[in-house]
């Protein structure tokens, strides 16, 4: 029983660390867009 335990809380952790990289990943790409985004649109205000 205490080795179950054991890997679930392993199995678990695996799965929380790629779901934060999953998340980050997709927050780096929203960053990204927003800040081409943003250039652009001062670009096109300079012009």
């Amino acid at each position: 029983m205490k080795s179950f335990i054991l890997h679930f809380i392993f199995v678990f952790s695996l799965l929380f660390s790629f779901i934060n990289m999953a998340l980050a990943n997709v927050a780096w790409d929203n960053r990204l867009s927003l800040g081409s985004l943003s250039v652009e649109s001062t670009f096109d205000f300079k012009k």
